[in-house]
């Protein structure tokens, strides 16, 4: 097999970027029981199963984004051509049939890859089947239940959430289109902002009566959230916390309370590069109380592979009858409250 190297991919455009990092982890699991989730066939050989692998085609009539020739037991080969989408380039039925026409002889099978499950029922409506219709979240799922354990395994599919890629992308509907046309109508953004902007300048007040010294915040809408990040005076570990919206999980990779809506959440941040925290006795025993008043930590990475994330409490926006300044005063003083308790967190790290 003529083998494609990950660190000589030189493409510029996402979607040929993803699809060689796809082909190359192909390549690399060389894996039967992966290769015949991706084509639908059988049989295929479980000993050393890749023939060949073609990244990006180029200068023809159609040009499939890549190809895998498999061996099957009884000793035949046949093709896998890739046809992969993002949510940047809807499908293109036109395309997938000069892919069928120019490419596709005997056993050879179409997998055409896209982030949105729409899309399965206009590859339905060809009626061809020569074709397998896949969804990046589909491929995700597996890989992440069949390799759980594989490094590599497990960077691809995080590369491929925080590039949005395996997102799933779902038609705007005309009640998605009146949601949209509220949010800017009554200008929620900057609504939002002003909310907590106004909360900011109790924050000292609020954590000075559970004795943990504050020394600035600022409101900023980054990293998928849109609230207070607070700033402590003097702590040991460089760490700070948040407060406000959760509403992205791109870069947090942290689960909503209920799926797919924002949670109203207090994060403490932990420089990535502060080497103290795994293993740490001390702070293990801190994260296990402070677990059993429903905050969520992330020793060892085993809340999310993003380890500026160290600490978590969420409750979900649909909880709230309101987002006043009150309300949040109110929720972030229960917070505290339990988080208090964590007597290392707060009589080492923050006072």
């Amino acid at each position: 097999m003529k083998n494609i190297n990950l660190f000589m991919n030189t493409y510029e455009q996402p979607e040929n970027k993803l699809t060689y990092n796809f082909l190359w982890l192909v390549q690399y699991l060389n894996n039967t029981a992966f290769l015949e989730f991706l084509s639908g066939t059988n049989n295929i050989s479980e000993s050393d199963p890749i023939i060949n692998i073609e990244t990006v085609y180029g200068g023809g009539e159609s040009n499939p984004d890549g190809s895998i020739k498999i061996l099957l037991n009884n000793g035949e080969v046949f093709t896998l051509f890739i046809e992969s989408k993002t949510f940047r380039r809807g499908l293109d039925l036109d395309q997938i049939n000069r892919h069928i026409k120019n490419y596709i002889t005997n056993n050879d099978i179409l997998l055409v890859i896209t982030p949105r499950e729409s899309d399965k029922k206009e590859i339905n409506n060809l009626n061809e089947k020569s074709i397998i219709l896949l969804t990046w979240q589909n491929i995700s799922n597996f890989i992440i239940e069949k390799f759980c354990d594989d490094t590599i395994v497990n960077e691809f599919v995080e590369y491929g959430n925080l590039k949005g890629e395996f997102t799933i992308m779902k038609d705007i509907s005309s009640s998605d289109i009146n949601i949209i046309s509220d949010f800017y109508k009554n200008n929620m953004s900057a609504r939002l902002w002003n909310v907590f902007e106004s909360l900011s300048e109790d924050i000292k007040d609020i954590f000075n009566k559970y004795n943990i010294k504050v020394d600035s915040t600022k409101v900023k809408d980054h990293w998928g959230r849109l609230g207070i990040e607070i700033y402590f005076k003097k702590p040991k570990l460089d760490i700070w916390a948040f407060f406000g919206l959760y509403y992205h999980k791109d870069d947090h990779n942290i689960e909503f309370k209920i799926e797919e809506i924002p949670d109203i959440s207090f994060f403490i941040d932990l420089n990535e590069n502060e080497k103290k925290i795994d293993n740490n006795k001390d702070i293990i025993k801190d994260f296990k109380l402070l677990e059993k008043y429903g905050f969520r930590c992330n020793d060892n990475g085993r809340l999310t592979s993003n380890r500026w994330r160290l600490i978590a409490y969420q409750k979900s926006i649909i909880d709230f009858e309101s987002l006043s300044i009150d309300l949040l005063k109110k929720e972030l003083n229960d917070i505290l409250s339990k988080f208090k308790k964590s007597k290392y967190f707060i009589n080492f790290l923050i006072k």
